[in-house]
């Protein structure tokens, strides 16, 4: 897949209240129904089936699912039988990002710039995109277009895409396989976000692969980690400050014996 400067090739990404900005290709075929087998007896995951749809089955699943969303994030029928629509996903980011140039709406940090173009921050957590793609494509690609989208440098290996389903209380989340379709998944669950959301995280591996960094990032990790320790010094010893104060208080109302 080939990326421009004008995004124009398909892909895109649509906030409540502006334009459409095209920055990827959608693309279409039939859509699949997962379908679990029973659990072994050693007790390992359910593995997961394709079953084909027929266009009908689609047709009227789109119906049902058009019926419940606002019209201009329903799906539509392809005639190949295939279909595009909007999925939400958003931004649960714990580390911050590198970006080319600033970006107004990121809460920034102290940073380094390398050839004065890169600039580190903090995406705002909780930051949603609307983004519009057909049901071929995969979650690897979802992950690499809304990262061209907020011009973020970083590796999209150091993401995930998750499906986070039920409500907060009881919460179930699974990272999704680069090859599964997000669109699939958000047209069999139904347009309920407390049913499935999509979650943008820092990928999961046990491990930080500081080699997957660049010298920049690094140096500027330093900065923020020495910043947080200022911090998180100042608010202990404002701590211990107010007991202090509170135990000569104490002292000076009490006479001896």
């Amino acid at each position: 897949m080939s990326w421009s400067s004008t995004l124009s090739s398909g892909y895109s990404s649509l906030d409540e209240d502006s334009e459409l900005e095209q920055f990827y290709t959608a693309r279409t075929s039939f859509l699949w129904k997962p379908r679990r087998k029973p659990h072994d007896k050693d007790g390992k995951p359910a593995r997961m089936e394709c079953q084909t749809l027929t266009r009908e089955e689609i047709e009227q699943m789109i119906k049902v699912y058009n019926s419940q969303v606002n019209n201009k994030f329903g799906m539509e029928l392809l005639p190949d039988s295939g279909f595009t629509g909007f999925i939400k996903v958003q931004m649960h980011l714990q580390r911050p990002v590198s970006v080319a140039g600033a970006v107004g709406t990121a809460v920034s940090s102290p940073s380094l710039n390398d050839t004065g173009q890169r600039t580190t921050f903090y995406l705002p957590r909780g930051t949603e995109k609307q983004v519009h793609l057909s049901n071929l494509n995969m979650a690897g690609e979802v992950i690499s277009a809304l990262l061209h989208k907020f011009h973020v440098l970083d590796n999209p290996r150091k993401f995930a895409l998750f499906q986070c389903s039920g409500p907060a209380s009881c919460m179930t989340k699974r990272k999704l396989e680069d090859e599964e379709n997000p669109l699939h998944l958000r047209l069999l669950a139904g347009p309920d976000m407390t049913a499935t959301r999509f979650v943008l995280q820092e990928n999961e591996t046990g491990e930080v692969i500081w080699d997957a960094f660049t010298i920049p990032e690094l140096h500027n990790f330093l900065l923020i980690l020495e910043r947080e320790e200022k911090t998180y010094v100042q608010k202990v010893q404002e701590k211990y400050s107010s007991f202090q104060e509170k135990l000569q208080e104490a002292l000076a109302t009490r006479k001896p014996g």
